[in-house]
């Protein structure tokens, strides 16, 4: 079992507990994510990792809807009856009622392992009397603790439970929620389809399209009233041609990442992005806002042409941007921060706060997702020896991305961001040369976890998990980075890299080489590519989804 952690106040969760979670009616997700912030809401209960979440067929009684699973792991000072007790409030605040044994419900809340216990009474027996025989329980607890063995079966860990189950007859499908606006994404689905992000920056610096949407004169009042009116409308008319275009998120960001750039501070930052967001709520009329219970989990046609991303590593703009007044609809969507948390400690903090605030409001909304990125060093030194720097050739270089990503996963779940709310970014362009790059690019399967090292051309390495629990982090059945399951983003768009392979030295006119890029992405297994130019880099998308997925004409 994992160690327990010393709760703010100095008192100590004496007990971890794994909890299944199971919902197959309305918004499956959020009444998921709703009894995850409710156990925590008293403060004697701390969720500090979560699985996947997966999509299977009913079991038992099989003539209902699919379920969506989870798992997470909880330190607590509750017994076990009185975390029971807790369960089944919450199960009862939540809307269960209890008609058929097995059979549909808004919310299934069972306690699975209770430290090392043993326990067998008419309300409670641990570990769960069913769990070994159920693949919907056995595969989320395995993506935390599959080299766990159970007090029951002492020399049979988790995952050769898992792995002795027969075949399902309907393949499990993890889910991972990015907006009530869209679709899950479904990363293991092999004929899935790949969003496009679009850039906005924001910013009269970045290396691309500096100052091309950044109000005149970039100051903390956005200049005089009549050049931010114009300044708005152009901002306007851009956000609604890349809509128009097929982007499916705006990632709009307005502090430059690019060596040398000047950092501006948060109040800059968000006096920046003042204007971008009251164009976006102009974007949102009234009758297309979802309700906190619209189905955001469920496929079909999108409630709302635009997933916001706020591109920031800055914890005051996160809080700055659910602060508008009047507020966006549910705030930004996602948070898409270039360092992965390493520039500001405090983002994750604040995030996991903001979305357990979303989560418990009077009007629960759906809390954002996170891109975490790979980064070493700041934007002024990640091109410099040793940010740049990988030993062991590409299989070095990427284990070492692999490795430091995993870390940055669970720092995000110690924070309160739920596994099934991350997505990952390689961070092509950032802390690594041409060489590393392409590696990403050639041998993105091998991150993804769905090829072994040993594809990957280059020299064996000593592991260090830097304080990753390393094959009880799901490091099984072939996964050898570690990460299978989580979505991928990758933004090669107009890289340095793309120019020196292609020759072409102004970024603006990289969309050639980007396009090759961006291809090869897709075939790699990316999930969301990031790009400025949305019509060309739509059409490769679709394309290469066509050849490499199978999924043509969509």
């Amino acid at each position: 079992m994992a160690s327990q952690p010393a709760a703010t106040n100095g008192a100590t969760f004496a007990h971890t507990a794994y909890v299944a979670l199971g919902s197959n009616m309305g918004d499956r997700i959020m009444h998921i994510e709703r009894a995850c912030a409710e156990m925590e809401r008293q403060g004697d209960i701390r969720i500090t990792r979560s699985s996947f979440l997966y999509e299977t067929a009913a079991m038992y009684v099989v003539e209902q809807a699919k379920f969506v699973n989870a798992c997470i792991e909880i330190s607590t000072s509750l017994s076990p009856i009185a975390l029971l007790d807790r369960l089944q409030s919450i199960e009862d605040a939540l809307g269960r009622v209890r008609v058929i044994d097995k059979g549909p419900r808004t919310i299934d809340l069972d306690i699975l392992l209770y430290d090392d216990t043993t326990l067998s009474t008419p309300r409670l027996t641990i570990p769960h009397a069913l769990m070994l025989e159920r693949e919907f329980v056995l595969r989320p607890l395995c993506d935390m603790i599959a080299t766990h063995t159970p007090p029951t079966t002492p020399n049979v860990p988790l995952s050769t439970h898992l792995s002795s189950l027969p075949p399902s007859p309907h393949p499990f499908t993890i889910l991972t929620p990015i907006s009530p606006y869209l679709p899950p994404l479904r990363p293991l689905d092999p004929a899935r389809r790949t969003l496009i992000m679009s850039i906005l920056n924001l910013t009269p610096d970045s290396f691309s399209d500096g100052g091309r949407l950044s109000p005149a004169p970039d100051s903390p009042d956005g200049g005089d009233a009549r050049a931010m009116e114009m300044f708005k409308a152009r901002l306007k008319d851009e956000m609604e041609r890349h809509l128009s275009e097929g982007a499916d998120i705006l990632d709009i960001g307005a502090q430059s990442t690019r060596p040398g750039a000047e950092d501006i501070g948060a109040s800059r930052e968000i006096a920046r992005l003042a204007p971008a967001w009251e164009v976006l709520r102009s974007l949102y009329p009234p009758s297309t806002q979802p309700r906190a219970s619209s189905p955001h989990d469920q496929a079909g046609t999108p409630r709302h042409r635009a997933t916001i991303s706020l591109d920031t590593y800055r914890p005051a703009v996160l809080t700055a941007s659910f602060a508008t007044s009047p507020p966006l609809p549910h705030g930004p969507h996602i948070l898409n921060d270039i360092s992965g948390g390493t520039l500001s400690p405090a983002l994750f903090p604040t995030l996991g706060a903001h979305s357990r605030a979303l989560l418990l409001s009077r009007t629960p909304s759906p809390p954002p997702s996170l891109v975490i990125s790979h980064l070493r060093g700041t934007p002024a030194s990640m091109g410099a020896a040793p940010h740049a720097v990988y030993a062991g050739g590409p299989r070095g270089a990427l284990r070492a991305v692999a490795r430091e990503l995993r870390a940055r996963v669970r720092a995000a779940e110690r924070a309160g961001v739920r596994r099934w709310r991350i997505l990952l970014d390689p961070g092509v362009g950032f802390a690594k040369g041409e060489r590393v790059n392409l590696a990403v690019l050639r041998h993105l399967g091998a991150l993804r976890g769905e090829v072994g090292w040993g594809q990957v051309p280059g020299e064996e390495e000593e592991e260090e998990e830097e304080g990753v629990e390393g094959r009880e982090d799901g490091q099984e059945d072939g996964n050898e980075s570690g990460l299978r399951g989580f979505p991928w983003v990758l933004g090669v768009s107009r890289k340095a890299f793309v120019g020196r392979l292609s020759g072409v030295r102004e970024p603006v006119e990289r969309g050639w080489g980007t396009a090759a890029a961006v291809a090869a992405c897709v075939a790699g297994g990316a999930d969301v590519v990031r790009v400025h130019d949305v019509k060309e880099m739509r059409e490769v998308v679709r394309v290469a989804e066509g050849v490499w997925r199978g999924v043509a004409g969509r």
